[in-house]
């Protein structure tokens, strides 16, 4: 592969913005990356530091993947006790709206496992 700016010289890598060819005059090393020299070096940075947030929110979302699942299925347990306690027609609403509320509580467990379960046994 040929350096895009000058046909005559190899190129030793890519841009990470724009994926052309570079050689060694028109290219900056960044610890993270090849940039087009004087014209990617910030966008380059800024993708870098943004995989790097999105890596970050990747890891606490795998931490915290039961959370959610756990407020529906212990409101949805407390609704069920009082709508099967209370008379009707307080307690067959309540009933229904905890009986819902914990099913949410199960999709949303299994859901969550399917999205994160994988990537957790990565880390």
């Amino acid at each position: 592969m040929r350096c895009f700016n000058h046909n005559d010289r190899e190129a030793i890598g890519l841009c990470r913005t724009c994926a052309r060819g570079l050689c060694r005059d028109c290219a900056t090393d960044l610890p993270y990356g090849l940039a087009c020299k004087g014209v990617h070096e910030t966008s380059v940075t800024q993708l870098h530091e943004m995989t790097m947030r999105a890596s970050r929110v990747q890891s606490s979302a795998t931490r915290i993947r039961f959370l959610a699942p756990s407020f529906y299925l212990v409101i949805g347990a407390v609704f069920l006790t009082f709508g099967l306690y209370h008379e009707k027609p307080i307690g067959g609403l309540l009933t229904i709206l905890g009986a819902s509320m914990g099913l949410y509580g199960i999709v949303v467990l299994v859901a969550s496992n399917r999205a994160y379960g994988r990537n957790s046994q990565k880390s």
